[in-house]
């Protein structure tokens, strides 16, 4: 970390004190301060962070943290002292193998300096010279917090804060991936909301774990990651299945993406449920697929050009009724209308497949997972009931 972030006085100090008979070690422990977050508080002696009355050159009140240890604190920051030296004591083996840095002296001696009269130690730095601030705009709850948990502002429809600003605790000493991991679930937030419904009228899907089931082949690898509202396909054949709810006549609107040419996955409708036996093969047999395939891949002939196969195919029942080829990498739209015997797929706007089926009329939904290579995306899952 030093090599990225380098912490230039304390290499500068290890390297003018280094003795080539020794090593010289640094220990260095960072703690969480007691929480004492609370909206509007300023009170003095406690830790907050307010605007103060100086400017910057934008004429911008800049921030002011007031940072105070808690008896609390104390006692910790004591224990970590301690450990430090125990740490020490315990590497050395032998009070003859250690010695410590006597800063105000600038010199090396056999004992560590001892606390001063109110418990603080020489090593110790003073409160401010290094900290990550966490919760001034701290998520939560309306009413008790300044953001939602997605970092949206109580009260405003489309501000956002991001960053360890609303982390309600810090947890850790460099909060950076935490940082990075709500700044994309505030990203997934905001777009999800500027996304609207296909039509009035429609729900989304649940995207919890427990409304879905994986169905594999035989014993192989597969799962499906959520990343937030994002579904990815990984592994080998098996069918995702909605369990939550079994529907009948419907209009199912669903986004997908592929990232190769190559990829093959498809989005199922009016299935048996998936402990039946032999699922997979009835989910073939009794519903429907909607492909997703732009080769449209036959793996009997291993040939391409398959047109029962390709994207926007009922697969093995009725080819599409116009191209479907579409832009690697970029959001698709499929409508799928559900009606009595007749299913309608609407690609991006366009009607591309019209059919009267006689198989069954009701059913669930599941998304394909096909092969290794094949990491299909799938967000919006979005459904409208119909009489």
């Amino acid at each position: 970390m030093w090599s990225m972030v380098p912490d230039i006085d304390l290499i500068n100090s290890l390297l003018a004190n280094q003795d080539p008979n020794w090593v010289s070690i640094t220990f260095r422990g960072i703690g969480e301060m007691e929480d004492q977050r609370a909206i509007g508080n300023v009170n003095p002696a406690m830790s907050w962070i307010d605007l103060s009355q100086e400017a910057d050159q934008w004429g911008m009140r800049r921030a002011y943290v007031n940072l105070v240890a808690t008896p609390n604190d104390r006692k910790l920051w004591a224990a970590m002292d301690k450990a430090a030296l125990d740490l020490a004591t315990a590497l050395a083996k032998s009070p003859a193998n250690i010695e410590y840095w006597n800063a105000p002296n600038r010199q090396w001696q056999a004992a560590p300096l001892q606390p001063d009269a109110n418990g603080r130690g020489f090593w110790q730095d003073f409160l401010g010279t290094t900290h990550h601030e966490a919760g001034p705009l701290f998520m939560g709850t309306p009413g008790t917090s300044i953001t939602d948990t997605n970092g949206k502002f109580h009260g405003r429809s489309n501000a956002y804060a991001v960053g360890p600003a609303v982390f309600p605790t810090l947890g850790s000493a460099n909060p950076s991936l935490t940082a990075l991991s709500l700044a994309r679930r505030s990203a997934q937030a905001i777009v999800s909301a500027a996304t609207p419904s296909a039509t009035t009228g429609f729900v989304s899907l649940s995207l919890a774990p427990t409304d879905w089931q994986m169905v594999k082949l035989f014993n192989s690898p597969a799962s499906m990651i959520h990343y937030g509202s994002v579904m990815e396909t990984v592994g080998w054949y098996r069918l995702y299945w909605y369990v939550k709810e079994q529907f009948t006549n419907f209009i199912l609107s669903v986004d997908w993406r592929i990232s190769r040419r190559e990829e093959n996955s498809g989005v199922y409708i009016r299935i048996p449920a998936p402990s039946v036996p032999n699922a997979l093969q009835e989910a073939d047999a009794k519903g429907h697929e909607v492909q997703i395939d732009q080769r449209g891949f036959d793996s009997v002939t291993n040939t391409e050009g398959h047109p029962l196969k390709v994207t926007g195919a009922i697969y093995d029942l009725q080819v599409p009724s116009a191209s479907t080829q579409v832009q690697i990498g970029a959001w698709n739209n499929y409508l799928i209308e559900a009606n009595g015997p007749r299913i309608r797929v609407t690609l991006n706007g366009q009607l591309v497949n019209d059919y009267q089926s006689s198989r069954q009329q009701a059913g669930y939904i599941a998304l394909q997972a096909h092969d290794f290579l094949s990491r299909t995306q799938f967000r919006n899952l979005q459904i409208k009931k119909l009489p």
